[in-house]
């Protein structure tokens, strides 16, 4: 049984990547050095290795599951990248990017 995904995602500068998710996007650091970084949000852990990937053409990203989407909506809305909306497939989501431009997609089922 799966019990837990780890995103693991590109990070063109390790420490601004993690200083902008505890910053701005409050999740708690756990682990840095110049080669990798961890950080944690009620119990979901995103992980960042450096790379020499351009921003422009990163396509990285993860998806994270949260509760009260509506919430981190207006938490997060200086860093909306798009916008919060209902999708056809079941869900309400909204995106941010992170220093690296992975797309950072907040989702919660709908009811």
């Amino acid at each position: 049984m799966v019990i837990r995904a780890v995103p693991v995602l590109p990070a063109r500068d390790v420490e601004t990547t993690v200083d902008f998710w505890r910053d701005e996007l409050g999740f708690n650091e756990v682990f840095r050095a110049d080669e990798y970084g961890i950080v944690e949000r009620d119990g979901t852990a995103v992980h960042f290795f450096p790379s020499e990937i351009d921003p422009m053409e990163n396509d990285g990203g993860c998806r994270l599951g949260v509760d009260d989407i509506d919430v981190y909506y207006e938490e997060y809305r200086e860093h909306v990248y798009s916008e919060l909306e209902d999708k056809p497939w079941g869900t309400r989501e909204f995106a941010v990017l992170d220093p690296t431009r992975n797309l950072i997609w907040l989702v919660e089922r709908s009811a």
